[in-house]
């Protein structure tokens, strides 16, 4: 298995936690295509999937059918938020735009005769100084400039990407896994960006165009999926981080419109993007016909209509993951797909406004057992156990034990052996000869004193001792450094064959090179005391010869009182003594080089286990840390928001889980039970066999032995991990009858809920999960879509592991858009909501961004810092090039009689507090900080906004708070935010109806008097003819309308 990596993977070896991915069952048919991610959104979302690939699905075809490519304008290391550990892309699968200093200014001064760049860039905006090194900041125009200076760069990496995934299309469909609703000759891509960020949303355009002139080249055709995700998304963080969120907001927003203004546009008129993007590179005009730009948009938005927000933006990125691996790697991508063939009418279908229905929403839950993270738990949690239980064990009586020991007599016998083995060097033959003389000159010389054979002998000697000693002295050298080579891989052998941790092994190294620096102190003293004599036996020859001279002569014979025999002899035990010690000194010199170098082996193998040491408590610690992490990892990272979890104490520590306690508990009998000296001893054996220096290498000064060594280590540790965690039952003998293996650490959502609980914590899981499958996924307001258009499909695919279908069919009976399908991963039951076919305008959040479109469209011409929201300058108008993106589905007459309703209902209960109760019976459901009114200026910016409410089914009950909606700054604005809301004019009547029943009429009469004098005061201070007059004048003309109809019949308002 592939392992998820982990901080402890570093330069200096990798730590495997062995079982950590769950085993997936082969399935035929896998989508092929190409991954990309524009911009920080993009590249957090195709890590993610990249990620889950690799951990739900390591085989290799799986990893080979998708192509994935990262363009972003700042390195991976510097995301926000910053990617999970063992998240990310490849250096392959990556463009940083800012890797190539970018500076937008010096750039566009050192351009100003490029045509193709004067064409869209404006210049009267006030360019950045210096280089841009955080990102593009939101600047949408800013991105597209550095889009365009790496435009070949980019072009080339997605041809690139486009070939892969082009080549490994063909070869799938030849082996007939096209999957279902893939026509020959079709690719797909799948994009993930931002609309409201400065490089995600800003390369979109250049990103389509190349995809078709490379599928185009190669006669193929793309199939483009986007993600997008919206300014909801990213609001939440803002709001709580940013010095500056409101104007952040707003410029979010302000992306966003623009965006889609220009999507949407080429969505329609796709055969113009060839002049508005393509003329900017070297690519082959793909010829685009009207329509195909792209097949399906995702939605993405944190708000789940009916649940809430999403409140953590890394589960939005999570969730969307999720999906596109579903999509892409389990059965639920073919079944989206034929729900996509179903549904291709509508989205290629119009609404009444002629605008395209291709914008989906998305949703995703699960019920998920998060067995990567416990089985990640507990390998780090068995890798400290064994570490410190075994390689750093350090009993008390460490230096006793050691002693008596059979690895410290082994040991010091060895060593013992190596310096002995020096006498085993035989003399030169020539000094060989003058040792068999000098040893037989005493009896030799005394038999025979003559002149002649005692000169003979002497110079026989002295002839050939000096040759003959140094040919023995580098004999003897060459001996030493044999036994010394040979010296560090015996006491590695002996070391490591003592099956003990590395406090052992310094103990014995230490034990050793003691026993050896005594031999060295006595050797020393004997090396002094015949060196000594050595030196001396010359001279004494030397005299004993000159005696001998003397002694021939009778009369130094008789005042020496000495015979020639005797003067012949002493000269003979002179000789003797000479050649005997400078052989002697010799050996005793070789034999103290040797014990140097042999303590220098056993001191240099003694610091490198020490080192050895520290490094395994660093491993031990970094394996603590990891298991004492409370991060949900893998394909366990859901969006917490929408998971139930099995089990439901995972988090907030997942140390404390009970089933991460019982389960290290059973690990821990298991160990106690085995003979943890013995596994010890067999690891060593087994780690010698696959890196030589095996515990010393980790302490190596060597990068190649150290990282070797660690990778040896932990990949044994991986298997005994194996052997003790993950693999406990696999040995049972297969019999059919028998029941299925019991393992420590559960592999599917069904086996960790009974070990749970019994089962009854995957039913809680299950019935949440039926709660969210009924939710919306996008919220849009249908109205708009006109009438006589079909509403948005809903779809439900639920993906449940083979064993879990039959209870899963039951709990989500199949019909209505939903289906149950079979998937890969037995941890997790996911449900996949999407809704088909809405039109951009009919999505409920856009009419926000309009009001912030606008009002910072009218600052522009005045403020050239202000960041460009559209990649063209002259694309910044709302009648310019670009088509409309809202309909002026406006009644204006309708419009104004709904606002002056709900200017009525406003001013009635600001004037009359007990109305409140009338109404609200259960107590006012405003908005924190806003009044009680359905229409008013906010007090912050001026802006108008409604508060929108809704009755309950219960009459009791009265009205409750539906939703706040921006109106925009101006009259005008406001009074077409009120006719574009659809729900307004829907509750506004019967609102105002219950506020004036409970009122009076005489009451709705004053104030509607009222009204219309502040209305003729108001119109009198904007010009004649402009378009807060003509709304004004609307809005007073609706209102004396309802004043004569009051007036007219004074008993009830109809």
């Amino acid at each position: 298995m592939s392992p998820i990596p982990t901080p402890l993977m570093d330069t200096d070896g990798g730590m495997r936690v062995a079982g950590i991915q769950a085993l997936a069952d082969e399935i035929g048919t896998l989508s092929t295509g190409v991954i990309i991610g524009l911009g920080g959104s993009g590249i957090q979302t195709i890590s993610r999937l990249r990620s889950r690939v690799q951990s739900v699905r390591p085989d290799a075809i799986a990893t080979a059918s998708l192509a994935f490519l990262g363009i972003d304008s700042v390195t991976t290391e510097r995301q926000v938020p910053p990617l999970p550990p063992g998240v990310g892309l490849e250096p392959s699968e990556y463009v940083n735009l800012t890797e190539n200093t970018f500076d937008a200014h010096s750039f566009i001064r050192h351009n100003t005769h490029d045509a193709t760049l004067s064409s869209w860039w404006d210049d009267f905006r006030t360019v950045p100084h210096g280089p841009q090194t955080d990102g593009m900041k939101q600047d949408r125009m800013l991105g597209r400039l550095a889009f365009y200076r790496d435009g070949s760069t980019l072009s080339s990496r997605i041809v690139s990407a486009v070939s892969k995934a082009l080549t490994l299309n063909r070869h799938k469909m030849q082996q007939g896994f096209g999957g279902a609703g893939t026509p020959a000759g079709t690719a797909r891509f799948y994009i993930v960006n931002s609309s409201c960020g400065g490089t995600g949303s800003s390369g979109l355009l250049e990103v389509l165009y190349a995809i078709w002139s490379a599928c185009r080249s190669n006669a193929m055709t793309p199939a483009i999926t986007m993600f997008t995700y919206t300014p909801g998304v990213f609001e939440p963080e803002i709001s709580r981080t940013s010095q500056s969120a409101a104007d952040e907001l707003s410029n979010l927003r302000a992306n966003a419109y623009a965006y889609f203004r220009e999507l949407d546009h080429f969505v329609e008129r796709t055969g113009e993007l060839s002049t508005a993007i393509g003329h900017a590179h070297n690519l082959a005009d793909p010829e685009l016909a009207d329509g195909d730009l792209v097949r399906q948009v995702f939605l993405i938005d944190s708000l789940v209509p009916g649940a809430g927000y999403i409140p953590d933006i890394t589960d939005t990125y999570e969730m969307t993951a999720e999906a596109m691996f579903q999509f892409l790697m389990t059965p639920a991508g073919d079944e989206a797909l034929r729900i996509n063939a179903t549904n291709s009418p509508v989205l290629e279908d119009r609404d009444v406004h002629h605008k395209r229905r291709l914008y989906c929403g998305l949703l995703i839950g699960s019920a998920t057992y998060p067995g990567d993270t416990i089985r990640y738990h507990l390998g780090h949690r068995f890798y400290e156990y064994v570490i410190r239980r075994t390689l750093l064990e350090q009993p008390v009586n460490l230096t006793e034990v050691v002693a008596q020991s059979g690895s410290r007599t082994r040991l010091v016998d060895q060593l013992h052996e190596l310096t002995d083995d020096l006498t085993s060097v035989e003399l030169p033959e020539g000094l060989d000869d003058v040792r068999h003389v000098a040893e037989g000159a005493p009896e030799t010389l005394r038999a025979d004193p003559e002149e002649e054979m005692v000169a003979n002998t002497v110079a026989t000697i002295r002839s050939g001792l000096h040759w003959g000693i140094t040919q023995y002295s580098q004999a003897l050298q060459r001996k030493r450094r044999a036994i010394a080579d040979r010296a560090p891989d015996l006491v590695i052998e002996t070391s490591l064959d003592a099956g003990k941790g590395a406090p052992f092994v310094i103990e014995l190294l230490s034990v050793a090179r003691r026993d050896l620096e005594h031999r060295l102190r006595e050797t020393d003293g004997d090396l002094e005391a015949t060196r000594r004599e050595a030196e001396e036996g010359e001279p004494r020859s030397q005299s004993a010869y000159a005696e001998f001279t003397r002694v021939r002569s009778r009369w130094f014979a008789a005042v020496l009182s000495r015979s020639t025999e005797q003067a012949a002899e002493h000269l003979g035990q002179m000789l003797k003594s000479w050649v005997g010690d400078a052989i002697t000194r010799e050996r005793l010199k070789a034999r103290a080089e040797l014990l140097r170098d042999l303590i220098g082996t056993l001191r240099t193998l003694e610091e490198q286990t020490i080192r050895s040491q520290r490094t395994l408590e660093r491993l031990a610690t970094q394996a603590s840390s990891q298991w004492r992490q409370d991060n949900l990892i893998g394909k366990d990272r859901n969006p917490l928001a929408l998971t139930a979890l099995v089990p439901d104490d995972i988090l907030p520590q997942v140390e404390e889980c009970r089933l991460n306690v019982d389960a290290f508990t059973k690990v821990q009998g298991v160990l106690e039970a085995a003979d943890l000296d013995e596994e010890l001893s067999r690891l060593m054996h087994r780690w010698r066999g696959r890196a030589s220096l095996a515990l010393f290498g980790l302490g190596s000064l060597l990068d190649d032995d150290r990282s070797a060594s660690q990778r040896t280590l932990m990949a044994e540790l991986g298997e005994l991990a194996d052997l003790y965690v993950f693999e406990s039952g696999k040995s049972v003998p297969a019999d059919p009858t028998a029941p299925p293996p019991q393992f420590i650490v559960p592999r599917s959502l069904e086996a960790a809920a009974d070990a749970v609980d019994g089962g009854k914590s995957l039913d809680k899981a299950l019935i949440s999960l039926q709660g969210l499958a009924k939710k919306v996924a996008l919220a849009i307001d249908e109205a708009k879509l006109g009438a006589g258009v079909n509403p948005p499909a809903p779809t439900t695919t639920i993906v449940a592991p083979h064993g879990l279908l039959p209870k899963v069919t039951r709990m989500f009976p199949e019909g209505n858009g939903l289906q149950v399908v079979e998937g890969v991963d037995q941890e997790k039951v996911v449900a996949i909501n999407m809704r088909w076919g809405a039109s951009l305008h009919s999505v409920s959040q856009v009419s926000a961004w309009e009001v912030d479109y606008r009002r910072r469209l009218a600052r522009l011409p005045h403020e050239p810092q202000m960041k460009r929201f559209h990649l063209h300058r002259e694309w910044h108008s709302l009648a310019g090039y670009l088509t409309v993106l809202v309909p002026d589905y406006v009644n204006y007459e309708l419009a104004a009689d709904v606002f002056a309703r709900l200017e009525l209902a406003s001013r009635l209960l600001d004037r009359d507090a007990g109305l409140v109760e009338a109404v609200f019976p259960a107590g006012l459901p405003a908005l924190t900080g806003s009044r009680p009114l359905w229409v008013e200026r906010h007090p912050q910016g001026a802006v108008w906004q409604a508060t929108v409410y809704r009755a309950d089914p219960d009459p009791t009950r009265g009205w409750h708070l539906q939703r706040s909606l921006p109106l925009g700054d101006s009259h005008d604005d406001a009074l077409a935010g009120v006719g574009k809301d659809m729900s307004v004019a829907q509750y506004a009547p019967a609102f105002t109806d219950q506020l004036v029943d409970a009122a009076g009429l005489d009451a709705a009469i004053t104030v509607l008097a009222t009204m219309i004098a502040d209305h003729d005061k108001l119109i009198a201070t904007y010009p004649r003819g402009s378009s807060d007059a003509e709304a004004i004048g609307r809005i007073r003309h609706s209102a004396n309308e309802l004043l004569r109809r009051f007036e007219r019949n004074r008993i009830q308002f109809r």
